[in-house]
């Protein structure tokens, strides 16, 4: 059976560390193993966040819950993805979502004293840890954003253009898998697909896979001024 060690360095967050490496300085009690099975709740929006919990198997919904009973999925997270990571070290170390299992899920949990040390040993992992937390605040800011924005239409219009503003070009690819992308738009990925394919056929957009070539820009600015 593949041990924690050989599991974690699979992860783009601590694949920088060779398995002997990493077993040296991630004793336990530095960390704890927790499962749960689909429908369990991981954590309560609200919950103290004093360790790191990484993803090793299946999928984790991040949803935030309002006091008027609404709620409202945040992001889908699959293994071998961290879990908060930038809320580990704010002042303010609470989790702002609830974090519930979609299928049989294990993590393990670093306490905070055991990722310092895991940076000190290794300054790849934590620019790593650094990039992580900024792209996923990056990704978040992006989300608030486009919330603003009437229909999936004028999310994707802005969405498409902006990154053709970001390449300087017409042509680029897609950062995000198109489950990440519905989410980044706050739309089911059908109803994502489904757009995409009618700008396609009206002949604003070529899409193949992440490659996206857009065909009428002033099409889709015209499309934000609705």
């Amino acid at each position: 059976m593949q041990d924690i060690y050989d599991e974690l360095i699979t992860s783009p967050l601590f694949s920088s560390f060779t398995h002997d490496r990493l077993a040296e300085v991630l004793k336990e009690p530095l960390y704890h193993m927790e499962h749960y099975s689909e429908g369990q709740v991981i954590r309560h929006q609200g919950t103290q966040y004093d360790e790191l919990m990484v993803l090793l198997a299946g999928k984790v919904s991040a949803r935030f819950h309002e006091y008027s009973g609404k709620t409202m999925l945040v992001e889908t997270l699959c293994a071998p993805d961290p879990i908060a990571a930038a809320v580990l070290f704010s002042d303010v170390n609470y989790l702002p979502v609830t974090a519930e299992a979609d299928d049989d899920v294990r993590i393990i949990c670093i306490k905070r004293a055991g990722v310092l040390a895991l940076f000190q040993a290794d300054v790849v992992m934590m620019q790593k840890y650094l990039k992580e937390m900024g792209s996923k605040v990056v990704f978040l800011a992006e989300r608030v954003r486009l919330a603003e924005l009437a229909s999936l239409r004028q999310k994707i219009a802005d969405y498409l253009l902006r990154m053709r503003d970001q390449y300087h070009r017409n042509d680029f690819s897609i950062p995000y898998s198109r489950e990440k992308m519905a989410e980044l738009l706050g739309a089911a990925r059908p109803s994502l697909s489904r757009e995409l394919s009618r700008m396609a056929d009206e002949g604003l957009i070529l899409i193949d896979g992440r490659r996206v070539r857009i065909l009428q820009p002033e099409e889709l600015q015209d499309t934000l001024v609705l």
